[in-house]
């Protein structure tokens, strides 16, 4: 089966065996305006070295000038998938200012696309250390403990998200994703109805929600699910394939052989039906 997050384009993530998707919310405050005006980021460093040299009442205000830049500095890295140098900025600003709570999360957010998800727990916590009420640092934490298979331990960080926001419909996708590893389908459909009704046309949480109901043996149910998905995904391959599965659990294999056919010519160099 395929699980999806919403991070990654559906339509080039066709693979083989388990896949988990879930959303990863990344910066909380993400601004690069004041960068991107100057079209390069190093534009920006003799400006500051500027109001450094200013030893009058401007310079009191460097270091809090200082802490910004490095922050939208490292956002705007993340944003182009320069982690490790995004890293760096969120390390000299907390050098700064150790009581940053965006640099601590987003610390952990470049930390986690690097796929160093115990280190990017560290930063979590920091985080949430210093901001209890942060859901997306709870959300987020949850996803790194579901990477290392630590799904109770997820499932926990994500109900600590949905005390604090309860309608954070993500949250309740990604604990139904924790739940089904633990096989909790019954809870997990729950979940997946929970995330639906604050976001009818989530596509991944039907996509998912169906893979649970074709593991129950619910395939009515499962198609139903699957024909939401490619009303928003039509060229999804792997909703085809799974649809093609559930029909032909139906007995109905001419129908479930035209949906397999479909896939396949949308993906004919990643699927083999033969």
């Amino acid at each position: 089966m395929f699980w999806f997050r919403r991070d990654v384009v559906l339509s080039n993530c066709l693979s083989h065996g388990l896949r988990k998707q879930r959303k990863h919310q990344y910066a909380r405050r993400l601004n690069c305006s004041f960068l991107i005006l100057f079209g390069n980021l190093n534009v920006c460093q003799p400006l500051l070295m500027n109001i450094r040299r200013d030893r009058g009442r401007v310079m009191g205000n460097a270091e809090a000038v200082e802490i910004s830049f490095l922050l939208q500095k490292g956002l705007c890295l993340s944003d182009r998938k320069d982690y490790p140098m995004a890293i760096a900025c969120y390390d000299r600003l907390l050098a700064l200012a150790p009581t940053s709570v965006e640099a601590w999360y987003n610390r952990g957010n470049a930390l986690y696309a690097l796929g160093r998800y115990e280190a990017a727990i560290a930063s979590y916590d920091q985080a949430l250390e210093l901001e209890p009420g942060f859901c997306e640092a709870w959300n987020n934490r949850g996803n790194a403990l579901d990477d290392l298979q630590y799904y109770a331990e997820a499932l926990q960080s994500y109900d600590k998200a949905l005390k604090f926001c309860p309608s954070y419909t993500e949250a309740w996708h990604n604990r139904a994703l924790a739940l089904t590893h633990l096989d909790l389908l019954g809870d997990a459909l729950s979940s997946y109805d929970q995330a639906l009704e604050f976001d009818p046309d989530y596509d991944l949480a039907w996509f998912n929600k169906a893979l649970v109901l074709y593991r129950l043996g619910h395939m009515d149910k499962a198609i139903f699910c699957l024909d939401k998905v490619l009303i928003q995904q039509p060229c999804l391959a792997e909703a085809w394939i799974h649809r093609g599965n559930a029909l032909y659990a139906l007995g109905l294999s001419n129908e479930a052989l035209a949906n397999h056919r479909h896939a396949q010519s949308l993906s004919p160099n990643q699927i083999d039906l033969c």
